[in-house]
């Protein structure tokens, strides 16, 4: 908890989360642009948001291991139970789109 708490702490964590979320945005912009320009779907957007899914999951592990349940209970608990649940909402999302193609496999092949 020791290394977990330094990492959570650290200058250069921080730097690099808010970094993180600066470009996940400029990578939705750019996304919904390129939607709006051409009708082809271009697959290194979906490859974005996995890596950035992955990338919010592990700041997340990592701020929860670090601070225990004063993740849910310092100054910062509104924002980080805001985080938890958009990234709770996406692990959501891809579980019932995995499941929903699963089913609808193993249905049609009935």
């Amino acid at each position: 908890q020791t290394f977990t708490r330094f990492v959570a702490t650290s200058r250069c964590f921080n730097h690099a989360m808010v970094a993180a979320v600066i470009l996940n945005a400029i990578s939705v912009a750019v996304h919904v642009e390129y939607e709006a320009w051409f009708s082809t779907p271009n697959q290194i957007f979906p490859a974005l948001e996995y890596f950035f899914v992955a990338l919010f999951t592990i700041e997340l592990l990592v701020r929860i291991h670090a601070f225990r349940w004063g993740f849910f209970r310092g100054e910062d608990k509104g924002w980080n139970v805001f985080d938890l649940l958009i990234v709770m909402f996406c692990w959501c999302e891809y579980l019932l789109a995995f499941a929903t193609q699963a089913w609808g496999t193993n249905a049609s092949s009935a």
